[in-house]
């Protein structure tokens, strides 16, 4: 999927992806352990992810919830709908 009415999404190895659903508190955690930054805005933090090579980002374990950092494998196209805060 790709066009005007999707969006390339960073993707890690296990399969999650930078969305709007992983916003905390604080906003979005990106980058490298030790040199994390709060992004409050999503779209901002994608822009950033962008810029990074490679682009590390939190989210959820599956096990026990608890955020943690992951580096990114892949882009992937999603609908745009789905990037709405």
């Amino acid at each position: 999927m790709n066009g005007k009415h999707s969006v390339a999404v960073p993707v890690a190895s296990d399969g999650s992806a930078f969305l709007p659903s992983l916003r905390r508190t604080r906003g979005f955690q990106i980058g490298i352990k030790g040199q994390e930054r709060w992004i409050t805005d999503y779209w901002k933090a994608l822009r950033l992810l962008r810029q990074a090579s490679p682009a590390y980002f939190r989210r959820p374990s599956r096990g026990s919830g608890r955020f943690g950092i992951v580096r990114t494998q892949t882009w992937k196209h999603v609908p745009v709908d789905l990037c709405t805060e």
